[in-house]
């Protein structure tokens, strides 16, 4: 009978990191998705217009931990966030809790100043001390055009996140080599 013995040198290290791998690599990839949840809601933050700053001040990045995993989100409340993102068709505008939207006039108006005689006011869409304005019981908005700035940061931060997550799986690897897994 012809046989043949094989030796396996490191086995027993290799199995000493293998047992610990599952959770230290848990952890690595939990707080990769910390890491990756920060940078997507510095890229969603830079992209994202600023005119009262209510909207960039609103989006926030949460973790959630799970134990065996962990979920990293980054969105915000405000209702008009939507309609920053995403595309808005023509759309007619009435008031809610009044019978006439306020909207200040430019204070060129009257005056044969050029361009539209609309605005002028404030961020906040409140006239300017003694600036003129008119009242409508509605108007007819043409639409915006999306910003995506949710949609293009995730787009942008995808190589920094593949990133975090691939150090975290090597780390992992490197540790079940050394046995320190």
């Amino acid at each position: 009978m012809v046989g043949y013995e094989i030796q396996v040198i490191g086995l027993d290290r290799l199995l000493v990191g293998l047992n610990g791998a599952g959770s230290r690599l848990i952890a690595e990839t939990n707080a990769a998705t910390e890491k990756a949840t920060e940078v997507l809601e510095a890229e969603v933050k830079e992209l994202t217009p600023r005119q009262t700053g209510h909207l960039f001040a609103s989006i926030q990045g949460s973790v959630r931990d799970f134990g065996e995993f962990s979920e990293g989100r980054v969105g915000t409340a405000l209702d008009y966030a939507m309609d920053v993102e995403f595309d808005t068709k023509p759309h007619v505008i009435e008031p809610r809790t009044a019978r006439a939207l306020m909207i200040p006039i430019a204070p060129s108006a009257g005056r044969g100043g050029a361009g539209s005689i609309f605005g002028g006011a404030t961020k906040t869409g409140r006239p300017r001390s003694g600036q003129q304005v008119v009242f409508f019981r509605s108007v007819k908005h043409p639409g915006t055009k999306g910003q995506h700035m949710f949609r293009d940061g995730a787009e942008r931060a995808r190589p920094a996140i593949r990133d975090l997550f691939r150090a975290a799986v090597q780390r992992t690897l490197r540790a079940v080599k050394d046995g320190a897994a």
